[in-house]
């Protein structure tokens, strides 16, 4: 371990969580990746100094924060800290790309799950109580964004929309946090293999991830977590739209990775494909039809992969 290491992984997470907040649109994807120089300095430095590096920089992102105003963005710097080095460990696992992000992804969770029950019992909240805050906040501040933040003060100047939108979100909380999480580790596991591969450093064989699928049985649980919307009402009708999400989202990693397929099967230039994945991801229409090629590549097999395989 060197200051250049030091300093390297300081400026690293600085400069994401910092365009996280700063840089619009683009900056949130960015923000995402800041678990990347942690799976990278601990692939090269090994697990413990890797942390002690990381320690370095969470306490560097502190200092910044707080000269900043950005009282969040340690408690942010801390959580991506320790799934990025709780991916270095994954990857020595050796699992399969499919397991690689569950494990992540289940780690995230757990992690922002104790970071939000820790900040509830500081305030003396609630658990429901305290996210509702959060989305609160974040709402008046989309609001000045867009010149009605008069409209909302606090709690008591909520209209029913704003009510009726948090409600919403809440009951359907935990897919968005599974999703939000999940997504973070799939990006930061497709971006680490390629930068450690372009560093030298020994990069996790997850397989050929053009060729990933989601587990052929995984379609019932969709099936009747979708028929169970109509059949259900209360809890059990939310359990469902959260499970019917989630399993959703599992559908369109396998319609990206069949998109990879392609764009590598047609030779696409690389300066492309990320603008194609970009495209991907924010248009709404063209994000559902991938997500249906991966439901119905069960069936199609776009790909071929069961017809090599029975040829094998």
């Amino acid at each position: 371990m060197s200051w250049h290491d030091l300093l390297g992984c300081v400026a690293w997470v600085a400069t994401f969580l910092a365009a996280s907040v700063m840089v619009p649109l683009v900056g949130p994807l960015l923000g995402l990746l800041a678990p990347l120089p942690y799976i990278y300095y601990s692939s090269k430095l090994g697990i413990r100094n890797g942390a002690l590096v990381a320690a370095v920089a969470l306490g560097a992102v502190g200092l910044f924060a707080a000269i900043a105003g950005y009282p969040r963005l340690p408690l942010v710097a801390v959580e991506f800290g320790l799934v990025g080095i709780g991916l270095s460990f994954i990857f020595r696992i050796r699992m399969s790309a499919g397991l690689t992000v569950l494990a992540g992804t289940v780690l995230m969770v757990a992690v922002g799950l104790a970071f939000l029950l820790v900040l509830a019992g500081a305030k003396e909240m609630g658990f429901v109580e305290m996210v509702e805050q959060y989305m609160l906040n974040h709402l008046e501040a989309t609001l000045k964004i867009y010149g009605a933040g008069g409209q909302v003060k606090g709690a008591a100047g909520l209209t029913d929309v704003h009510r009726a939108l948090i409600e919403g979100v809440m009951k359907v909380f935990p897919a968005l946090a599974v999703i939000g999480a999940s997504f973070s580790v799939w990006l930061n596991v497709v971006v680490s293999r390629y930068v450690l591969r372009r560093a030298g450093l020994p990069a996790p064989d997850l397989g050929p991830l053009e060729q990933w699928r989601a587990p052929d049985n995984l379609v019932w649980l969709l099936i009747v977590s979708g028929f169970s919307l109509f059949l259900f009402s209360g809890g059990l009708k939310y359990l469902a739209i959260n499970v019917f999400m989630v399993v959703s989202v599992v559908y369109l990693y396998q319609g990206v990775s069949i998109v990879s397929f392609f764009l590598k099967k047609y030779n696409v230039p690389g300066w492309l494909r990320p603008l194609v994945y970009f495209f991907l991801f924010v248009q709404q229409v063209i994000t559902v039809a991938v997500a249906l090629g991966g439901l119905f590549d069960q069936w199609l097999d776009f790909r071929r992969i069961h017809k090599r395989q029975i040829q094998n």
